[in-house]
């Protein structure tokens, strides 16, 4: 079992999260399950629970025959496949988690050794994921 903490309560205690009872709505814990409903909803979970699509896609591949797995449901809107929207709404939370760390690095109290870390991670997440997700649109919308 795990050693308590003192001074830290509540039901996420075991994994270091300050999540006391009767806290503020904006308290950690709180702030973790509004970026969690943000994934949740931006993956298109209630969609995939109504509609009930595959996973993944197969297509015939013109060459071999065979057929191959697909990620994203091309030339469709309004359809996707589970995998699809899941990895949408990676992209869009990890954004999201950039431009936090590059809000953070602005902060006068963040450290002289941190703050590069910051702008750099956080430039990179804004980046690559902004872009991979004008990616999957291209794929999505040809």
């Amino acid at each position: 079992s795990m050693p308590r903490r003192r001074g830290r309560g509540g039901v996420m205690a075991p994994l270091g999260m300050n999540c006391a009872r009767g806290g503020s709505p904006w308290s950690e814990c709180g702030i973790y399950a509004v970026y969690l409903m943000l994934f949740l909803l931006s993956s298109g979970v209630v969609y995939d629970v109504v509609v009930g699509p595959p996973s993944v896609g197969m297509v015939r591949d013109n060459e071999t025959g065979f057929r191959r797995t697909v990620a994203f449901l091309p030339k469709r809107l309004n359809a996707q496949y589970i995998i699809e929207g899941l990895t949408a709404g990676t992209m869009i939370t990890l954004t999201g988690l950039g431009f936090v760390l590059l809000q953070k690095a602005t902060n006068p109290k963040t450290s002289e050794f941190t703050r590069p870390l910051y702008l750099a991670l956080g430039g990179t997440l804004v980046t690559a994921c902004f872009g991979l997700s004008f990616v999957f649109l291209e794929i999505k919308v040809p």
